[in-house]
């Protein structure tokens, strides 16, 4: 018997409350997805930065800022905000149902250790954390690549080149810098502590900027 059954009535019940929460979780994903990538927040990206450097130069004339203009620019930053908070959501939804997975692999191995033993001449690896330069040789990410972040408040771009060894290159306010991996690039430029893998995007020839999170789980997806 179940020993919480002061938290289910039955076992039906705890099958019932499964299936609703697996439902809602495919209703909140099919809306997430709706905001995948598209270019259009790269387009919105270039919009708000060419309304601040219009906003410079006023000042700079001094003349007053027209408040359609500051209408512009912070509708534009609400909808940059969205899309952030979209792939923060991802990534917490998957870092979740990663600890869910290993929760359940443990509770398996506990009660049948005998059949996760590789008995077939194989060796068993240790999972490693996938790294920049693991893109690379997967052919999922290009040396050379350009990746860039994009300040959602000030519109101020952060960009950097992907070197040949998972290296990052950035190139900010005319200083290059070498780091070696998408965190310490972040915290260079910011001086914050950032998951390098949200907040960097990898910018493509045709404008789509796609999160290099996603390449991440792509990758994982593939080797599992």
């Amino acid at each position: 018997m179940l020993k919480q059954t002061k938290y289910f009535d039955n076992f039906n019940e705890l099958s019932g409350k499964t299936n609703f929460t697996l439902k809602e979780l495919k209703k909140i994903i099919e809306v997430l997805n709706c905001f995948d990538e598209k270019g259009d927040l790269h387009e919105k990206s270039r919009q708000l930065k060419a309304v601040n450097d219009s906003i410079l130069n006023l000042g700079k004339q001094n003349i007053s800022v027209p408040d359609d203009l500051r209408s512009l620019k912070l509708n534009l930053s609400n909808e940059i905000d969205v899309y952030d908070e979209v792939n923060n959501i991802k990534s917490k939804i998957i870092n979740e149902l990663k600890q869910i997975l290993l929760l359940l692999s443990t509770k398996v191995v506990k009660r049948k250790p005998k059949k996760v033993q590789i008995k077939h001449g194989s060796s068993s690896k240790k999972q490693c954390s996938i790294q920049v330069y693991d893109l690379i040789k997967a052919t999922t990410l290009q040396a050379g690549a350009k990746i860039e972040h994009v300040n959602k408040k000030d519109g101020v771009i952060y960009s950097g080149v992907i070197k040949n060894k998972g290296e990052i290159e950035t190139n900010f306010a005319g200083k290059r810098e070498l780091y070696k991996s998408l965190s310490a690039a972040a915290h260079g430029l910011t001086g914050t502590s950032l998951n390098g893998w949200i907040w960097w995007s990898v910018v493509y020839d045709d404008g789509r900027r796609v999160p290099l999170v996603k390449l991440r789980n792509k990758l994982e997806e593939s080797m599992s």
